[in-house]
This record gives C-alpha cells, sequence and structure tokens, in this order.
C-alpha cells in the first residue's frame, strides 16, 4: 500500500490483529506492528477439521521467529516425522 495511503488511514483504534496459515516473517511483522501501533498481533495456527490448536501471543512474537506457539488450553500437540511417532518435551509453563 502506497504510503501516502497507509497515512490517510486511521487505524489508531483497531486493538487486535490475527495472523493464520502460515508463520510471518519478522520484517513482515515489523510492518504491521510500525503501521498498527496500538494493536497486538496473534498468530493463531489449526486446521479446517480440528479448528484452532496452537496461539503465539503477541509478547512472544519475537522469542523464536518461525514458532507456531503453544497448544490452546484443552489441546494436545503430537509431532510425526516420516510416519514416526516422536516423543516430545512441551513446556506447560503458560
Amino acid at each position: 500500500m502506497p504510503d501516502e495511503l497507509k497515512k490517510s488511514i486511521d487505524v489508531s483504534s483497531v486493538r487486535q490483529l490475527l495472523i493464520s496459515s502460515a508463520p510471518a516473517r519478522k520484517d513482515l511483522k515489523l510492518a504491521i506492528m510500525d503501521y498498527f501501533n496500538n494493536a497486538e498481533l496473534w498468530e493463531a495456527y489449526g486446521s479446517t477439521e480440528g479448528g484452532g490448536v496452537t496461539l503465539l501471543r503477541p509478547e512472544d512474537q519475537f522469542k523464536k521467529l518461525g514458532s507456531i506457539g503453544k497448544e490452546y488450553f484443552g489441546r494436545s500437540v503430537r509431532i510425526i516425522m516420516q510416519n514416526i511417532p516422536v516423543k516430545i518435551s512441551i513446556d506447560k509453563q503458560k
């Protein structure tokens, strides 16, 4: 979007933004947070069939780039590599 157009739109009332489907690059996150400077940025991931599975909170956006966050409350996550279940440790601290 051209800078002139961006400057003409009042986005000060936007409080929360949600990205989903694919992790956002650092430069995109920075641009979003710069433009919507009063808003929190969230990222959610899941599936059509199962709904939301993981959530990356605003305070965690730059802790580990490429992260999809932690599982939603009440959800469990299982990672399968080459059809072989892999045991992983998930930090349960919220």
